[in-house]
């Protein structure tokens, strides 16, 4: 996996600068619209289908439409793989504060002690789970989209569970590598960012055009692991059905 390669390719694209100012645009857009967002995400499934499907540009040209559809249905499938750590949080908060009213109800100070206790004990079993699934859903992300391009941008292939952690299992090391690249480059952009502060205006923009690169990149970087499964040229690149 060429992670140097992922995070630099973009300059062979004479065009880049103007693709990654879009990109950066839709996001200030997201922050008042949040939907235009799934537009960023739909960019990074076509990075992936180009880079599997072995074409030597893979930066594409900006497809509104298609790309948001593609991006919802990528967010749909994410939302459902964190179903549980949603619900997880949710019974844990609950009983906190279900238990703590409760206690507070019956007038007692120990029974309203021991209540609130045990309330906090759940939130804090809950939130370990919680953030041990979320840990989970991010090594899985991979396999979605590998397993949506695979399939076509066909929405119910999301949900073929088995496949998509096999996918995920399989590319275990690649997986953690697509992670821990993204945590770099991240910290990366938030060190420029804190010692160009006093501009004010640089490190907002600097974040803006930064998420976008790494979704590039990262995008790429799933490409890299999903060429692994061969298939004939052109097979991966229709996209949504009838697009």
């Amino acid at each position: 996996m060429d992670i140097g390669h992922a995070y630099t390719y973009i300059k062979d694209d004479p065009d880049w600068m103007k693709k990654l100012g879009i990109g950066a645009g839709l996001m200030l857009v997201g922050i008042f619209l949040f939907p235009v967002i799934f537009i960023i995400y739909g960019y990074q499934v076509e990075v992936t289908r180009r880079v599997m499907n072995g074409e030597k540009n893979p930066l594409p040209d900006w497809d509104f439409g298609t790309m948001f559809m593609e991006g919802l249905y990528l967010i749909i499938g994410r939302f459902v793989y964190g179903l549980p750590a949603i619900l997880l949080i949710c019974i844990g908060f609950g009983a906190f504060w279900g238990l703590s009213i409760g206690g507070a109800a019956s007038g007692s100070e120990d029974l309203a002690a021991v209540l609130s206790g045990v309330g906090f004990l759940v939130y804090c079993i809950a939130f370990a789970l919680f953030f041990l699934l979320m840990v989970m859903i991010a090594f899985v992300t991979p396999g979605l989209n590998i397993q949506f391009i695979r399939n076509n941008g066909e929405l119910g292939s999301l949900f073929r569970f088995g496949e998509v952690i096999g996918i995920a299992r399989d590319n275990i090391g690649n997986v953690l590598w697509i992670f821990l690249a993204a945590l770099g480059a991240n910290i990366l952009i938030q060190l420029v960012s804190a010692l160009l502060s006093w501009t004010i205006c640089i490190p907002f923009i600097l974040g803006l055009g930064g998420y976008v690169w790494i979704q590039i990149a990262t995008g790429h970087l799933i490409g890299q692991m999903g060429s692994s499964f061969a298939a004939p040229k052109g097979v991966w690149d229709e996209g949504l059905p009838g697009s």
